[in-house]
């Protein structure tokens, strides 16, 4: 059966001489991951450059059950990003939500606020002109609201952490988080910037609460020097 969706590109492995296999978040089926042959030869026609991580595709797609490793038919570009990939602090941020976004969507169902809020926001993101440095922490907030483990209030997170005993201080930092929660994209604010670092820790702790075998960010370390 042959499915048209749009896709978010979350990661690719090489596969033997010249193939990928691509782990795609798709608006109609959720969670796939798909083998392309011949992008990597020759005559693969610069298709390798469809499937970086984040890439937002229109695609038609092969769907058969009980398929481990589905196929594409067509993709192409659904928006083509315009700053992403030539600003070093958009680019860094954006592979950090890739491995957040790999560690995190499990699901091999349809979720279409899911699927929106993350399509959208990339496109957000990508025409930002202020406040990119506080993105990827106002996009973490709002994905865990949708992932189900969302916390509403400085507080509640504070309780969570302390199980797990992550350092998060109420007095420091609640007022921020706070903040956060309603935080447009593309707005600054000095006192959340001063405690980036911080809040990206907490943040990231909280999510590795949540989700078994999360592992180590290895993009955190690019994110603290920028």
């Amino acid at each position: 059966m042959l499915v048209k969706t749009r896709g978010i590109v979350i990661h690719f492995l090489r596969y033997r001489e010249t193939s990928l296999i691509v782990k795609i978040y798709t608006e109609a089926l959720g969670l796939r991951s798909y083998i392309v042959n011949g992008v990597r030869s020759s005559k693969g026609n610069n298709k390798i450059a469809l499937y970086q991580p984040l890439t937002l595709l229109e695609m038609t797609v092969y769907e058969k059950p009980n398929v481990g490793l589905q196929r594409i038919s067509d993709a192409r570009l659904a928006y083509p990003y315009r700053q992403i990939p030539f600003s070093v602090t958009k680019t860094s941020i954006g592979l950090f939500l890739a491995e957040i976004l790999g560690k995190t969507l499990k699901e091999e169902r349809e979720d279409q606020a899911l699927f929106d809020f993350i399509f959208q926001s990339l496109v957000t993101f990508d025409n930002l002109t202020a406040g990119e440095d506080l993105f990827h922490l106002a996009f973490l907030v709002r994905l865990s609201a949708l992932l189900g483990f969302g916390a509403d209030s400085a507080e509640s997170l504070a309780k969570q952490l302390q199980t797990a005993r992550i350092p998060f201080s109420l007095d420091e930092h609640g007022a921020l988080y706070n903040r956060l929660l309603s935080l447009p994209y593309g707005v600054v604010d000095a006192s959340i910037t001063a405690y980036r670092s911080v809040l990206l820790d907490v943040l990231v702790g909280f999510f590795a609460l949540h989700f078994e075998n999360f592992g180590t960010v290895n993009s955190l370390t690019v994110l603290r020097n920028l």
